[in-house]
């Protein structure tokens, strides 16, 4: 069975190191080696523990943040209407096998992939909008035709 892909979840490790990579981070560690170089420690200790405080309060909120994401994505389940066997029923992302029809249209939640049939092809052709007089925009008009089997 297909899966749609997920992005995977970060590990503590790797989201805890990645706060550490912005540039002004590495600034401030070049900063705080140099001030330990030069003999200044109070300096160096302050930086550090500024480091160390924004780096732990940015890993705890984008940990958090994953989490939550993580626990939302758990309970919406994306459904599109197919047409299988004849019939038009609605069965999760997850679920579309090939040889679905998938039923597309205006404002679809559903994203299809490049082995996907529609149901329907669409032609577009521009047409010139009535909303700006100053820039007139082109804008697209669909037709949609039955795909012939």
């Amino acid at each position: 069975m297909r899966r749609v892909h997920r992005h995977g979840r970060a590990s503590w490790p790797r989201l805890l190191l990645s706060q550490f990579s912005s540039p002004i981070m590495l600034i401030l560690i070049v900063a705080t080696i140099i001030s330990m170089l030069v003999g200044d420690p109070t300096d160096g200790s302050i930086i550090i523990a500024i480091l160390l405080a924004s780096g732990i309060l940015g890993f705890t909120q984008e940990f958090r943040a994953n989490n939550d994401v993580a626990a939302l994505l758990a309970r919406v389940e994306v459904k599109v209407p197919v047409i299988r066997g004849g019939r038009e029923i609605d069965v999760p992302v997850a679920e579309v096998v090939p040889g679905d029809l998938v039923q597309l249209g205006a404002g679809a939640s559903c994203r299809p992939t490049a082995d996907s049939l529609s149901a329907r092809t669409c032609s577009s052709t521009s047409r010139r909008s009535r909303g700006s007089r100053s820039r007139p925009r082109r804008m697209p008009r669909f037709r949609c035709h039955p795909t012939p089997r």
